[in-house]
């Protein structure tokens, strides 16, 4: 570990309210609105009351305006000259001004990942194989039909692997790995695609990485447990349970499926998150999330997420839903330092790291 890694550790564990460094990824939700209805989602159910619903689509601007964005890479080259740029939120493919924001951050150098559901990715494909991007993550949850059902939507699996394959015959195209999320709809089906996605690799949709993750996800009774210690703007609300059910998991399936993945011999790298595939560490996991998992959350020192309307939420869209400011009014080293999100730090440290309603994000494993 360097020294500037040992003394911004030391910072967030013993001064979580006076935190001196600045953020190491922006993250931006560059439109409030998606266009795919994902069953394991608050945006795909329509649950946009939820902390995660919300933040993700409470902007009051549907799109991003260009000036903003320009504005945020001003923001950063002044308080945050290191940090990443992530273009994950709600659906950036969807986002008008995708390319001539990727040119702008490109000039700048920014350093910028994008994450989609890959639905447009065909149309896409040959620009973002040329805008500088140093990754594309592309969600897929499982083989066809399976995706397809998840997703809410027929043909959303061909395109995006149509557009995996398209972008990575491209000299230069940025590495693509591959996010899939664990729900009762894929059990049993996680390991047929990693070899799917092999036999594809091999053919020429060149792909970096498979990331496995287990459902993120807080339930009535978490939320309930987290309110009855916490009041706002730190209060929780149930999210990604509405048409998903966690508790609903195949467990001695879901070990099988896991325990032959994770032996599989791929031509990419693999990784389950977190790595849990026995019976019991499954049982913990979907059926006693008042039991936590993971060490601490770590993200809320590390991120910060702008919305379409220029208005910070912390860390990322799965996190609490609180006024930090607006960037366009507040500049990002105030925002960073918000007297809100220091005391989301200081509660996070006395909790031992881990809030009762952070118990299953992913935060808690990173």
């Amino acid at each position: 570990m360097t020294i500037h890694a040992r003394l911004r550790n030391a910072n967030e564990r013993f001064l979580p309210g006076h935190l001196r460094f600045a953020p190491e990824w922006i993250i931006l939700g560059v439109n409030n609105f998606c266009n795919l209805r994902c069953r394991m989602c608050d945006v795909g159910t329509g649950d946009g009351q939820t902390n995660f619903g919300g933040n993700l689509t409470g902007a009051t601007a549907r799109s991003m305006p260009p000036d903003l964005f320009a504005h945020i890479l001003d923001q950063m080259a002044a308080h945050a000259p290191g940090a990443r740029l992530g273009l994950a939120y709600t659906e950036p493919l969807a986002w008008p001004h995708l390319e001539a924001a990727l040119d702008l951050a490109r000039s700048r150098g920014v350093t910028t990942t994008v994450t989609t559901n890959g639905l447009l990715l065909p149309r896409l494909a040959d620009m973002l194989a040329r805008s500088g991007i140093s990754a594309l993550n592309v969600s897929i949850d499982g083989p066809g039909e399976v995706h397809d059902r998840i997703r809410g939507r027929v043909g959303s699996h061909d395109r995006a692997m149509a557009g995996i394959a398209g972008l990575t015959i491209i000299a230069g195209a940025p590495p693509v790995g591959v996010v899939c999320t664990i729900t009762e709809w894929n059990v049993g089906h996680l390991a047929d695609f990693a070899l799917d996605l092999a036999r594809r690799h091999r053919a020429g949709a060149r792909i970096a990485s498979l990331v496995v993750t287990h459902n993120n996800f807080v339930d009535e009774a978490m939320a309930a447990r987290h309110n009855a210690l916490y009041a706002a703007p730190l209060a929780a609300t149930a999210s990604n349970v509405f048409a998903a059910d966690p508790a609903a998991i195949d467990l001695d399936m879901l070990s099988r499926d896991l325990t032959r993945l994770v032996g599989l011999d791929l031509p990419f790298a693999l990784h389950l998150q977190p790595r849990i595939l026995d019976p019991a560490g499954l049982a913990t996991y979907y059926h006693d999330p008042a039991r936590p998992v993971g060490r601490r959350c770590r993200d809320a020192f590390r991120i910060l997420m702008i919305d379409a309307d220029g208005a910070a939420i912390p860390a990322h869209g799965r996190c609490f839903r609180m006024d930090l400011g607006n960037i366009r009014e507040t500049g990002l080293d105030r925002l960073w330092r918000a007297p809100a999100l220091d005391g989301l730090r200081r509660e996070l440290v006395a909790a031992g790291g881990l809030m009762p309603a952070c118990t299953r994000c992913c935060s808690a494993m990173s």
